[in-house]
């Protein structure tokens, strides 16, 4: 059974002459009375009755009826879901991201513009986001190191460099840039997520001449930038996940933070995408893709 042929019986049910209904349906009268006759074959029994010119539905045509409506609307409901999941409306978004990346930022933004849109956004190790794209449960990562894998492309967005994140209120928060023994004096948060931070704090300050005084050690961002914003601390970060927590607390925050460059010499790192060849991405998707590419441009 062929969904063509519940879409010709419904016609001449609706019609109930098969002349109107072919004229309806753009084929010839004897095309939509073969269908008509391959269906009834199919189905074992007859669904009209005919008299003359005119048809009409039987007992069995009248149950035939009701179950072709009901596969119709479900073909339809099927379309328009079909249509959600590959974005056309809305659809789901899987990002794989390091610990060294912040995009907490983007995700509220983008879920705040398209409140349809489902996002799954994973803290995952470089092996897991090959894993992840290689199955496809992800579409995209986002990392400061090649994901490598079969088929998987990597893309630069972004060469980042560290930065000092300080109170806009804090006396040094107007310069340009900073050496970092200038901050000698200073309590240190001291994160210990990604990128190396927790050794690489200590191991610069020691190189800039004095152990840091730490205020706060952990992985909690939105913490250690609320108390970065509050004056208590300062701290070493990369200028992406500086400038990225300074936006994520830009709507309401007791005190905004600003992000200064360390003048002393650093190792840089890129941030990158990377994306399977050949898997496919919804419209929503796309679109979060740009916004992340877009917006390490803009840095």
């Amino acid at each position: 059974m062929e969904l063509m042929q519940l879409k010709y019986f419904k016609e001449v049910a609706r019609q109930e002459n098969v002349s109107r209904a072919a004229e309806a349906l753009h084929i010839t009268q004897s095309a939509l009375s073969k269908s008509i006759a391959k269906l009834e074959t199919e189905v074992g029994m007859q669904l009209f009755e005919r008299q003359g010119n005119r048809i009409h539905l039987n007992h069995f045509g009248k149950i035939m009826l009701r179950y072709a409506d009901r596969v119709v609307l479900d073909l339809k409901s099927c379309r328009a879901e079909l249509n959600e999941l590959a974005g056309l409306e809305a659809g789901p978004i899987r990002v794989g991201v390091s610990a060294d990346v912040f995009i907490k930022h983007l995700v509220k933004e983008f879920l705040f513009a398209h409140p349809n849109t489902t996002m799954v956004c994973l803290l995952q190790s470089n092996e897991q986001m090959a894993a992840s794209l290689e199955d496809g449960t992800i579409d995209f990562t986002v990392s400061t190191d090649p994901i490598e894998g079969s088929d998987l492309v990597w893309q630069p967005i972004y060469k980042d460099h560290l930065t000092v994140l300080l109170s806009n209120d804090h006396p040094l928060a107007q310069r340009d840039s900073l050496y970092l023994d200038e901050l000698a004096n200073e309590r240190f948060i001291i994160s210990n997520m990604g990128f190396g931070m927790r050794s690489s704090t200590y191991e610069l300050c020691r190189m800039a001449g004095f152990e840091p005084k730490v205020l706060y050690e952990g992985y909690d961002t939105e913490m250690a930038g609320s108390l970065v914003a509050q004056g208590m601390a300062v701290m070493i970060t990369p200028h992406s996940i500086s400038m990225g927590v300074s936006r994520f607390l830009s709507e309401a925050p007791p005190k905004p933070t600003v992000g200064i460059p360390l003048a002393d010499y650093f190792t840089h790192k890129n941030i990158g995408i990377t994306t399977k060849q050949g898997h496919f991405k919804s419209a929503a998707t796309l679109e979060f893709y740009s916004c992340v590419v877009n917006y390490f441009s803009s840095l």
